[in-house]
């Protein structure tokens, strides 16, 4: 058997994993099992979905300009909570990003992102939105260099202009390599007077997508 990528959250956000078929696949006697070890180094147990929602939350409800988010477009449960929460919020969402924009359509279509057709705009309404009531949801968490983020970093992006006390949150974390590239993104945040928050720093904001030890 080949895993492929997997963790156990015991407290999701949406479907719990199916421990009776593990089970039952586990009774069958496998002869070999090519397993995911990314983090099978790693100590414990990698925090819950819903340990991230917490924390973003926190941060979302202390910013008092525009929230500007980056997290992997892949990732729709993460994508429909920080949505639903904008929602909650009273703060209206816009996407940039080709897969981000294309993944929040197709869930939205789904019905898997549940939130009343106003809280999702497009670039011209949000010229009629108050910093302080919008969300910007936008790949680039790894600093890509064509990538949303990075050209708002460089003050070049056509629709978005980071200013002092806006608030950028990082909900990943950086894929090995691309380390350097993303604190030169950061720092370019920084000196446009964006306050930062990363995971691990400023609390659970991201959780692999790798299983840990236990």
């Amino acid at each position: 058997m080949c895993t492929g990528d997997f963790r156990f959250d015991y407290t999701p956000i949406g479907n719990f994993t199916d421990f009776a078929r593990l089970d039952e696949m586990g009774k069958q006697g496998l002869t070999a099992l090519l397993s995911d070890s990314t983090n099978s180094m790693r100590p414990n147990h990698s925090p819950s979905e819903s340990d991230i929602l917490t924390d973003i939350e926190r941060h979302m409800m202390s910013a008092k300009k525009k929230i500007i988010v980056t997290a992997f477009a892949s990732n729709l449960t993460r994508i429909k909570v920080i949505i639903e929460l904008a929602e909650k919020l009273g703060k209206k969402v816009l996407t940039f990003g080709r897969s981000m924009i294309q993944g929040v359509k197709i869930g939205k279509k789904l019905g898997y992102i549940n939130v009343a057709d106003n809280v999702l705009i497009d670039k011209k309404a949000a010229n009629d939105i108050k910093d302080s009531d919008l969300v910007i949801l936008t790949t680039g968490s790894q600093g890509e260099q064509l990538a949303a983020l990075s050209r708002m970093s460089y003050g070049k992006h056509a629709t978005i202009k980071i200013t002092k006390g806006d608030m950028v949150i990082f909900s990943s974390s950086p894929i090995p390599g691309n380390r350097m590239v993303i604190e030169l993104l950061i720092n370019r945040l920084y000196k446009l007077g964006a306050i930062i928050k990363e995971n691990g720093t400023d609390g659970f904001l991201h959780t692999s997508g790798h299983a840990y030890k236990w």
